[in-house]
């Protein structure tokens, strides 16, 4: 990631990542469950018996593995509904993120399980009426669904890491007021909803 010198900083890595130093958190997202609003109450569940009713997308990793949620409703016998999605390279899309969205949009899924900051960008430029909500975290499952997002800063630059918490706090507001504006989603560490639940058109 900071190989050859080519980055000084790495926006929007997990605190838990080791590779790197972290800055404090500048917000704290999860992966969503995304629906039409027509569908009725939105989705907020992977325990929610509508969803075994349901063709769900699901967006496949980097290396083609399959998303935390997408994992855990493979372990409740979900495997036969889920449509996979790639998030980065998916020649048939011109924007392989929003494929996701769009297929929720178009009616190909009933419902997908999606990361937060992607889908709650896509769906508030979306033409549909479309409900989001952060997924509960399972009572009892190790698997994470909600992280901390950090700037990363290279090994042995602690100064600069500093340095970018100190500027991260005083600007608190403003990035709060940009993560609004792009319809980020975000939840506190009991996983409770803060922002941007649902999207209205």
């Amino acid at each position: 990631m900071f190989g050859e010198r080519r980055c000084d900083v790495v926006m929007g890595v997990p605190a838990a990542i080791t590779q790197c130093l972290t800055t404090t958190s500048y917000y704290r997202s999860s992966y969503v469950l995304l629906t039409k609003e027509t569908r009725g109450p939105p989705l907020d569940s992977l325990d929610d018996p509508r969803l075994r009713e349901m063709k769900i997308g699901a967006q496949l990793m980097g290396d083609g593995q399959m998303s935390p949620p997408a994992e855990l409703l493979v372990e409740r016998g979900l495997g036969k509904n889920l449509v996979s999605f790639s998030m980065y390279s998916d020649d048939r899309a011109a924007n392989p993120p929003a494929e996701i969205v769009t297929a929720v949009v178009e009616g190909r899924v009933d419902a997908a399980v999606a990361w937060g900051p992607l889908a709650g960008y896509f769906a508030r430029n979306s033409s549909a009426r479309l409900a989001l909500q952060p997924i509960r975290q399972p009572d009892g499952e190790k698997i994470p669904l909600a992280f901390d997002i950090c700037v990363g800063v290279r090994k042995g630059e602690p100064d600069l890491r500093d340095e970018i918490n100190t500027v991260l706090k005083s600007r608190a507001s403003e990035i709060a007021a940009l993560l609004n504006e792009f319809g980020i989603p975000r939840v506190d560490a009991s996983g409770r909803t803060e922002t941007g639940a649902v999207h209205h058109e």
